[in-house]
Parts: structure tokens; C-alpha cells; sequence
């Protein structure tokens, strides 16, 4: 099973030879046996690769994330047919009844803020409040306790200044960076379910093609939060990405049982789809 993140931050070539991916730089060459990699992150505009590889990281499924002149996320490239059963499973996927997405979004909003009660809690910043919110959500948070949580959480823990919206903020920077390390992992797993990223259950913008992803990503944010909270006076740089991309290694205990957060998306994704589908008559509680 792929488990690897490789990220590529200096000028290089990356090629394709006998089932490895190779990264020769100035200095040093390295080979990676593609099975091993899951996503393969070009972290700057110095770097080309060769269309072969490109092609065969598709057929592994190894997600290609590039970036731009600053080294932020700016896109990725996905497979075509990465799914037997994708025409199925998209069909069914447009039928998906509001009552389903519902619940879903619910059980998510509340697994949410439950994770970043326990986050404030662990760094001794007061849970407590937000977590009671968690038991007000109701049928797709009609009532919105994910905003009103998200007021509370982000000022207690990155002071009473800190906005989301502040795109100037250094915080902000090394959370865009690893939020984006989490879309694209989820964005992998709901492909190789053989769904599309582009129809979700409660983010529905026009101009974005990730909003499934946006949905179910939300439970493993607060896991990017806390490296944020520890690097909280540094500008985003290396070391701090590579923390983030290593997120995805991130161990912890879900349903009882220790996990990690790749194998937990894909967890949830085949949870996710399987009970909106109505393969499964009831949606599991996930308990982190």
C-alpha cells in the first residue's frame, strides 16, 4: 500500500526507470519505488518532469500536486479512470437524497468540533464550552453551531486578532498549506472509490472542484491546527512543510482502534459513500 509524501523543493529532474521515480538534482539522485508513493508534491518552479513519469504515477494513482512561485499549492492532476465502477458509482452520486447528506454533514460538523474541543483541551486552552456545542448540531447543522464553534476555537487558539480571512497572516499561510496537503489526499481516496470531488454534501461552490473533499476533510483539520499552534511565530518554510505533508502520517485512535489519518480518509470515504449510496442503512459514529 502507498504510504510515502515525497516533496521535491529544489531544482531537479524527475524521471520514470524500472517501476522507480527518480529525482536527480545538482547533487544527488534518488530512486523511489512508485508503489511506495502515495503523493508526489513538485514544491517548486525549478523542477521538470518527464511526461512518462507524469503518465505513470496516473496509472499508480499517485496524486501530483504542483505549486506556484511562492511554493503554495496550485494544483494537481487526477485520472480519468481510476474506478471500473466510477459511471455507476457518479449516477448514484447525483441521486444522493438530501435526507442522506444531511445526517452526514451533521455527523461531520459534530466529529469537527468535537476534535477541536479535544485539541484546545490537550494544549490547556479550555474545550469545554465548544465541545457542548457539538450535542446542539442538528439535522445539517441548520442552526450553524460549525460557525459559531469556529469563533470560539480559532481566538483561543491563535489569539483574539486572528481571522481566517487575513490572507496575509503567516498562520494562515501554514494553514492553507496543510489544508491543501489534506484536500488532495481526500481528493485521491474519493477517485480511487470511483466518485467525483466536484459534488458534495454541503459545499457547493460553482468554481470548486474539490467540494466533496472540502466536506469530508473536515474532521483531520484540526490536526493540521495544532502544527500551526506550535509554529504559530514562524513564516511557513521547509521544515514546517514537510511537518505538514507528514500529517497524513499523523497516528491517533479512531473508533477504538490506532490509525492513521490516510488509512482514516479512506475509512471514511467508504463509509461516507457507502451509507449515502444506501449500501449501509445507518451511518457509523465515528469516535475519534
Amino acid at each position: 500500500m502507498a504510504w510515502r509524501s515525497i516533496l521535491v523543493t529544489q531544482q531537479a529532474k524527475i524521471s520514470f526507470k524500472m517501476n522507480q521515480i527518480i529525482v536527480q538534482t545538482l547533487d544527488d539522485i534518488k530512486q523511489i519505488p512508485i508503489d511506495d508513493i502515495e503523493i508526489l508534491i513538485v514544491g517548486t518552479t525549478r523542477v521538470a518532469i518527464t511526461s512518462y513519469a507524469i503518465m505513470m504515477c496516473i496509472k499508480s494513482n499517485v496524486k501530483i500536486i504542483f505549486t506556484d512561485e511562492h511554493s503554495s499549492p496550485i494544483g494537481e492532476i487526477d485520472p480519468y479512470y481510476s474506478n471500473h465502477d466510477r459511471n455507476r458509482h457518479i449516477l448514484s452520486q447525483i441521486s444522493w437524497s438530501s435526507t442522506k447528506k444531511n445526517l452526514l454533514w451533521q455527523q461531520i460538523t459534530i466529529c469537527k468540533i468535537r476534535n477541536q474541543a479535544n485539541l484546545l483541551n490537550k494544549l490547556a486552552l479550555d474545550g469545554e464550552s465548544i465541545y457542548k456545542l457539538s450535542n446542539q448540531v442538528e439535522n445539517g447543522d441548520s442552526d450553524n453551531r460549525e460557525a459559531v464553534a469556529a469563533r470560539m476555537y480559532f481566538p483561543r487558539l491563535f489569539g483574539d486578532g486572528f481571522t481566517r480571512r487575513n490572507s496575509e497572516d503567516d498562520i494562515n499561510g501554514i494553514l492553507n498549506y496543510g489544508y491543501s496537503v489534506l484536500l488532495s489526499s481526500m481528493n485521491r481516496e474519493i477517485n480511487a472509490a470511483g466518485y467525483f470531488t466536484n459534488l458534495g454534501i454541503h459545499h457547493k461552490g460553482i468554481e470548486n472542484q474539490f467540494n466533496l473533499a472540502s466536506d469530508l476533510i473536515e474532521v483531520f483539520r484540526p490536526f493540521v491546527d495544532e502544527i500551526a499552534y506550535k509554529h504559530a511565530i514562524e513564516m511557513l518554510n521547509q521544515n514546517i512543510k514537510i511537518e505538514l505533508i507528514d500529517v497524513l502520517n499523523h497516528s491517533f485512535i479512531l473508533n477504538d482502534k490506532e490509525t492513521l489519518v490516510s488509512n482514516a480518509m479512506t475509512e471514511i470515504v467508504r463509509d461516507s459513500v457507502s451509507f449515502l449510496d444506501e449500501s449501509t442503512p445507518h451511518l457509523l459514529a465515528w469516535k475519534f
